[in-house]
């Protein structure tokens, strides 16, 4: 599902975008860990004469620690439908089968039966080489492929036109069930086309955008924009913003949708807006946009299979890249 040195850095994602508003829980991270390790749990063959064959009494401890993890996943908001997310087709077929099973919202002194634990994992390991779940495997991938494509050639735009660049982002909240809505559609190509025209040409290297799931079943739109910033003493921060009054009178008043500046670094899981390529930080920082942007949709997107990030705009066109 990820890479496991990612793990860190998606957990840290997921948590900025709603430790302010939610209980601390384990996040799909943690649990899409956990369904991890139990996908590789060696189990017993499968005895011949069944009615001769007695089970362990009890569980691995580090399996049955695994299991009893996932015992209250129910009552996380990401899977208890507070939130409007679809889970990679493993963590979704593990926690739907541990339900199943009736592992799912024991008693905490309880330890796990052993028979439970083991036809739990024996089904999920079967299912999990299936032509169906296959299928669903390679959907998901390939449309988190696509939008980490799509970023990558964005990035290469922004490289070939810039030594650096300042990031700035603009939210709008509203119910997830817009998703997809001719009104958002017009709302975000707006949006767009309102920065396209009201910032110089010379310094807008790219628009980009993240949908992010909040509780109670809401969205986030992030617009985030790239400005050029070739030199470390180049302007930091946006001084005048006239240009987004503009934006932010016309959308509203044609959708009706709110929109704000939003100086939080992606809730506060950027140190710094500020990017240079020639710092020794870049790289990490970049790698660290990444999962921001992309990487979270290899385990949870909103409501369906289709990427949260697009990217809707870059100074230079990213089919002039080739051979770049």
């Amino acid at each position: 599902m990820f890479k496991k040195n990612d793990a860190p850095l998606l957990n840290s994602a997921y948590k900025s975008k709603i430790a302010r508003i939610t209980q601390p829980h384990p996040s799909p991270v943690e649990i899409g860990q956990v369904v991890n390790e139990l996908s590789k749990v060696r189990l017993p063959s499968q005895p011949v004469f069944p009615a001769y064959y007695l089970p362990p009494q009890t569980l691995p401890e580090n399996v049955d620690k695994l299991i009893k993890s996932m015992q209250w996943v129910h009552h996380l908001p990401w899977v208890n439908g507070v939130m409007n997310v679809m889970l990679h087709p493993q963590l979704n077929l593990g926690i739907e089968l541990a339900r199943r099973h009736g592992l799912i919202d024991q008693q905490q002194s309880w330890r796990t039966d052993p028979i439970r634990g083991y036809n739990f994992m024996r089904e999920f390991q079967d299912l999990l080489l299936t032509r169906h779940f296959n299928e669903l495997k390679e959907g998901w991938d390939y449309a988190h492929k696509f939008s980490d494509q799509e970023l990558s050639n964005a990035l290469k735009a922004v490289q070939k036109e810039s030594q650096g660049f300042a990031l700035h982002e603009f939210i709008s909240i509203m119910d997830s069930s817009q998703l997809h809505s001719p009104q958002l559609n017009q709302f975000i190509e707006d949006v767009k086309t309102g920065f396209i025209n009201n910032l110089d040409s010379e310094q807008l290297l790219a628009i980009l955008l993240k949908k992010e799931p909040l509780p109670n079943r809401q969205m986030k739109l992030r617009f985030i924009i790239l400005i050029k910033r070739d030199f470390l003493d180049s302007p930091a921060h946006l001084t005048d913003f006239s240009f987004f009054e503009k934006i932010k009178l016309s959308v509203e008043q044609t959708h009706g949708y709110q929109i704000f500046y939003d100086p939080s670094l992606l809730n506060g899981y950027m140190k710094s807006h500020l990017f240079h390529k020639k710092t020794q930080s870049y790289r990490e920082q970049i790698k660290q946009l990444r999962i921001y942007l992309t990487g979270t949709d290899a385990l949870y997107r909103i409501g369906c299979v289709e990427p949260t990030f697009s990217v809707l705009y870059t100074k230079v066109k990213t089919q002039d890249l080739e051979g770049v």
